[in-house]
């Protein structure tokens, strides 16, 4: 009988150590605990950013278990994003992803008690936008990557001229008092000088005055429609897409998603790289306890040049063999 309780006491020993030194490979709350991760975008072009950062994340994971609750948001003032980046903070989540800047303005709000880590994604600079002290000391809860929409405002100038040289005039959209659209300005002018462009600006103040405006700005006013960062434009880009095909004059914009959908060229930053930039930044956060404070903004490391050749086609515009073989990407 005691040989019997001995070998019990052994066999049951060893898989205690066993199951002692299998779950030791993960920290014992890791092994037990269910990360939940926010994500506050708007839109199917920011989808991608979404897709990218789910797969870099997962990939980051080694054996962990995740629960993505992944918001898109319908509305489309501030407060829309406001309401769900605190429905986010009662959800519990670890960690918030805000896509654009809406979502990241929301998001700063949602957190300053809490100080939840924040993963932001934004095409404009996130110290003009005031939500990082610099990029490589951000200072706060938030960290992230930023897709140089400004800054490469004027390097998309000069690509739209490469697609059409005949390109003299352009036209920008943007809302009445949009900040987003300040900064572009210091990239864009200069270009367009040195191009010999003219650059109308043309704002509003709501979508049914944008309508009109669009439709009443045709081939004899310009050249090409001409994306500048505002999201109150991003949300209807449609009508540019449209009225620039109807008027067969050419477009540039900064998003790959808006010339897969008609528009003719993009110059910008590869969203799904982006995404996947962030989730790693993520994975520091929230796997090896590192601070946001310290960890530095990012700078997207893809870009991609995209032409619509279909597109061009429809608006009589020939490109040349020398422009497509500088695109990454080109829709037939």
């Amino acid at each position: 009988m005691k040989k019997l309780l001995i070998v019990v006491l052994v066999l049951g020993l060893v898989a205690g150590l066993v199951w002692f030194f299998s779950s030791k490979e993960l920290p014992d709350e890791e092994v037990q605990k269910t990360f939940k991760v926010g994500i506050l975008y708007k839109g199917a072009n920011f989808k991608k950013v979404v897709d990218g950062f789910v797969e870099g994340f997962n990939e980051n994971l080694g054996g962990r278990k995740v629960e993505y609750v992944i918001q898109d948001e319908k509305g489309s003032e501030q407060k829309d994003f406001d309401i769900t980046a605190k429905g986010l903070i009662d959800n519990k989540v670890d960690l918030i992803v805000a896509i654009g800047i809406e979502p990241v303005l929301a998001a700063q709000k949602a957190t300053i008690e809490n100080k939840i880590p924040v993963i932001l994604e934004l095409g404009v600079n996130p110290e003009t936008l005031g939500v990082v002290d610099n990029f490589q000391r951000p200072g706060g809860n938030m960290t992230g990557v930023t897709w140089q929409v400004e800054e490469l405002s004027g390097k998309r100038l000069e690509f739209l001229k490469k697609v059409d040289p005949r390109v003299k005039r352009v036209t920008i959209f943007r809302k009445k008092g949009s900040k987003a659209m300040e900064v572009p300005f210091d990239y864009i002018n200069p270009v367009a000088k040195s191009l010999g462009i003219t650059v109308t600006v043309k704002d509003v103040t709501d979508v049914e005055e944008l309508k009109k405006v669009v439709l009443a700005t045709t081939a004899r006013d310009t050249d090409a429609f001409f994306y500048a960062p505002d999201p109150f434009v991003s949300r209807n880009i449609n009508l540019l897409i449209k009225q620039a095909v109807d008027q067969k004059i050419s477009s540039m914009f900064h998003d790959e998603n808006w010339v897969t959908v008609g528009g003719l060229s993009s110059y910008g930053g590869n969203f799904h790289d982006a995404g996947k930039q962030g989730a790693r930044l993520a994975a520091k956060i929230l796997f090896e306890n590192k601070s946001p404070a310290e960890i530095p903004v990012e700078i997207v490391s893809k870009i991609d040049f995209v032409v619509n050749l279909a597109t061009a086609k429809k608006i009589g515009l020939t490109v040349s063999p020398e422009v497509l073989s500088l695109t990454q990407v080109v829709v037939q």
